[in-house]
């Protein structure tokens, strides 16, 4: 799974790699991060 996110002020948007797990904070849909 890639989540793609926005750090503070940077202008560019990041691409995260993070394992599928509905237990590590983040819900799909939702935009909730943990």
């Amino acid at each position: 799974m890639i989540v793609f996110a926005r750090i503070e002020d940077d202008k560019n948007i990041t691409g995260f790699i993070v394992p599928y797990d509905p237990e590590n904070g983040i819900t799909l849909g939702k935009r909730s991060i943990s």
